[in-house]
């Protein structure tokens, strides 16, 4: 929310995408320094320098996070739906709801998102099955998934969020994720699997970041936080059902049936999004 307040409408793809570097930064040193951590010390001691961390970021935020970072003109208004009702305000969610560029997102997020779900929610387990691969290949894995995320999140998306109109990179992102889970399909070899990662991952990096600033873009500047949390909300319940979604999806379909459903369900939304020319009020 804060990065969606101080950035323009122009450069926020741009700088929510870099402010998604952290996570991949994460993704990279995290694993193997908590493993370090683990091997050479205690679990406890692992827990102990993520709480610490966790005390450095609480610093953070009271020496560098402004008190507020919206425009204290908009703040002041004592009848906008969005700045009142206490911290679960039903109005102000069903009011940006009614916006149709908000519900065409939060439905585009959420249809795109269950296959992404299911796959990572057995990715660690199916893969090591699969690909007989040792905990500490896993490991290397993951890491390289996230040095693809930050270097996606951190220059690509930018590159061609500034090169590219949001309508045509929204449904390229979406024909790319699409394409890369048709050749998941058929994906055997780990060689293979870091071959596919890279356009998958720059696929969602795109479209995750894309919807993020263009829900933020069609709503009042005091709803931003509440249109975020609305956002990742669809995160939180594609989280719920994913991990039994994709004990089904593998007993019965097994590895080519996560291909199979992100294919199913990218082909139709891009189909919509080129029917339809994208989403409501965005260029």
């Amino acid at each position: 929310m804060v990065m969606t307040d101080v950035s323009g409408a122009k450069d926020r793809a741009d700088a929510l995408g870099k402010l998604g570097v952290a996570y991949g930064v994460g993704m990279v040193v995290g694993p193997p320094v908590g493993g370090y951590v683990t091997v050479y010390f205690s679990e406890q001691s692992a827990a102990g320098v993520a709480a610490a961390l966790c005390v450095v970021s609480m610093a953070i935020v009271v020496m560098f996070v402004p008190q507020s970072t919206k425009d204290p003109s908009h703040l002041s208004s004592s009848r906008d739906p969005y700045n009142s009702g206490g911290v679960v305000n039903v109005k102000a969610i069903l009011s940006l709801l009614s916006i149709p560029a908000v519900a065409y997102v939060i439905g585009l997020k959420t249809v795109m998102g269950v296959p992404a779900g299911v796959f990572q929610a057995m990715f660690t387990v199916v893969n090591i099955e699969r690909l007989e691969l040792t905990p500490e290949t896993n490991g290397q894995l993951l890491s390289y998934i996230g040095f693809v995320t930050m270097i996606m999140q951190g220059f690509v998306v930018g590159y061609i969020g500034r090169r590219v109109s949001d309508k045509t990179t929204l449904i390229g992102s979406v024909v790319i994720v699409a394409l890369s889970y048709l050749v998941l399909m058929v994906t055997s070899t780990l060689f293979q699997l870091c071959l596919i990662l890279i356009p998958m991952i720059m696929g969602g990096a795109l479209l995750n970041t894309l919807t993020s600033s263009v829900i933020t873009k069609v709503v009042p500047d005091t709803a931003t936080g509440t249109s975020l949390g609305l956002s990742m909300a669809t995160h939180s319940l594609i989280r719920t059902v994913s991990p039994t979604l994709g004990g089904y999806i593998y007993q019965w379909l097994g590895y080519p049936g996560f291909g199979a459903l992100g294919f199913t369900t990218g082909s139709l939304m891009a189909a919509v999004l080129m029917l339809r020319g994208g989403i409501p009020g965005i260029n």
